[in-house]
């Protein structure tokens, strides 16, 4: 009788649609973006000329390739192996072993974000100076 009670009641329906939704991230998230794969055999890609085109995002320390049968891997690097992955490129590109080439691309900041990390904590500061000089100017007469 319980177990009847439990299929007709709001707490099943709830617990399949919260099971549907994770079911369908995972897919989506799983069909979409490239791959993620380690440095080291993102560096074994490069050396074995797998690599149609790739691009170095600088601030993320991320390299992006497009391998020759067109799936995208991406992989992280410390900040030191940048240059070296660079001039592997470089090399790789030189020997025409890259076809598409590679490119470095260096994130930049938004400036109104920038402007509002600045502005915000000002504004912030000379609200609560001015609140509190208007507290103190009525005598506290307020409880």
């Amino acid at each position: 009788m319980k177990a009847k009670k439990f299929f007709r009641g709001p707490f099943f329906w709830i617990l399949v649609a919260v099971l549907l939704v994770m079911l369908g991230s995972n897919l989506v998230a799983g069909l979409s973006g490239p791959k993620d794969v380690t440095t080291a055999e993102a560096v074994k890609y490069i050396q074995t000329d797998q690599v149609k085109s790739a691009t170095l995002v600088d601030r993320e320390q991320r390299i992006q390739m497009t391998l020759q049968d067109d799936s995208k891997v991406h992989a992280d690097f410390i900040t030191g192996q940048g240059l070296v992955l660079q001039e592997e490129l470089q090399a790789k590109a030189d020997a025409g072993a890259l076809p598409e080439g590679y490119n470095v691309e260096v994130p930049k900041d938004n400036p109104l974000l920038t402007l509002l990390g600045i502005l915000l904590p000002v504004l912030l500061i000379g609200g609560l100076l001015f609140f509190f000089l208007t507290q103190m100017q009525g005598g506290g007469s307020r409880i």
